[in-house]
């Protein structure tokens, strides 16, 4: 700390001789965007130009020089914000920086040669805060076709999504494009009937909060989307998450299936809320699953709940018995599947198909599956 605060001590003293000795060319050395200026320096000296900035002001200057120059840029009260330039390097370098102040800001160069120098600054640019933190508009790096077609109409003076909403009910969520040869266009979407703040997209394809969670609003309609690029044949579960809380710490009360997704859904037993379930979205080309389906004319068998006490653990476990088709208490012996993580078994009604389907087709004999809940 000591050092630091010496080093701008100096730092300071310098620039204010040097302010001091310039004081009487001070129009000639002010410079204005768009203004640049050529200064011979000499050896082992300081020499300045200063430029006039609103607080969060951001400044660019293009500074040619020789090796042997130090370039700094100190603030209003002489504290500088630099370095920028160091006395090794040659060429036509940038310095930019955000101005901590209103006032006028010194780019200080000094001459650490034994020799004359020259040297050159350009002021070429400068933002407002307010034109620094201004908004992106959002552009599709993978645009959807359909979406840019919306747009253009939209553009074009139709805001009428009437249609557009008509098309997707009878199609399906989300929308899939072609892309490639390797790759579909999959656009998530979700429509802003009520009071919407922002929509998510919470999926197993990405990473959480990543930059494709986000859904967009199309202008000032009632779409909202975001289109991400998948590998063909992709199956993938998901919900969509309106009016997400910004902290962390708050109940995201609002994670449901896509009200417009027809297909079938994940970890969603019989009459559980629709914040409860996932949705599926699969690709044209995705792998198929014969085996998920209930088939007609397929006995079903039956699922119990049951519970087992654990002298290890002091505890009851919950278990999931399924017994097939036909099931004889008395008969011969079945075969045993015993199946960890058992809440993730069996909250589905097709994951009961598929026991049902692969013994109706002999893929596998009758058994007795125990599915071991977690505590």
């Amino acid at each position: 700390m000591h050092l630091h605060y010496m080093r701008n001590h100096v730092f300071k003293f310098l620039l204010l001789a040097v302010c001091s000795f310039t004081g009487s060319l001070e129009a000639q050395t002010t410079l204005t965007l768009g203004d640049s200026a050529s200064r011979k320096i000499e050896p082992k000296s300081t020499d300045s130009l200063f430029i006039v900035l609103r607080d969060g002001d951001y400044a660019k200057l293009i500074v040619s020089h020789e090796t042997g120059l130090n370039v700094d840029v100190a603030r209003p009260g002489g504290f500088r914000l630099g370095p920028f330039i160091d006395a090794s390097e040659d060429g036509a370098d940038p310095v930019t920086f955000a101005a901590e102040g209103a006032g006028k800001y010194a780019v200080v160069v000094t001459n650490m040669r034994e020799t004359a120098s020259q040297y050159a600054i350009a002021f070429k640019e400068r933002l407002s805060l307010e034109e620094r933190m201004r908004a992106v508009p959002w552009t599709d790096p993978q645009p959807s076709p359909t979406i840019e077609r919306i747009r253009k109409a939209i553009e074009a003076g139709n805001a009428n999504t009437a249609e557009f909403w008509k098309t997707i009910e009878k199609t399906g969520t989300p929308l899939v494009e072609p892309a490639d040869s390797k790759y579909d266009l999959v656009t998530f979407l979700w429509r802003g009937e009520n009071e919407t703040r922002n929509v998510y997209v919470n999926a197993s394809i990405g990473v959480p909060n990543g930059p494709n969670d986000l859904l967009h609003r199309l202008g000032e309609t009632d779409i909202w989307y975001v289109t991400v690029k998948l590998p063909k044949g992709a199956r993938f579960i998901y919900q969509l998450e309106p009016n997400r809380p910004p902290s962390p710490e708050m109940a995201r009360v609002t994670r449901q299936v896509d009200p417009r997704n027809h297909g079938p859904k994940y970890s969603c037993p019989y009459e559980t809320s629709t914040y409860q379930c996932y949705s599926i979205g699969e690709l044209p080309e995705a792998v198929p699953q014969p085996w998920l389906a209930k088939r007609p004319g397929v006995a079903t068998g039956s699922i119990e709940k049951k519970k087992i006490h654990s002298a290890i653990q002091k505890l009851d476990r919950e278990l999931t018995v399924y017994l097939p088709a036909g099931y004889a208490p008395r008969g011969k012996p079945y075969d045993l599947v015993v199946l960890y993580d058992g809440e993730d078994f069996l909250e589905d009604a097709w994951r009961q198909n598929t026991f049902d389907n692969l013994i109706a087709a002999h893929r596998v004999p009758p058994f007795v599956g125990i599915m071991v809940h977690n505590v």
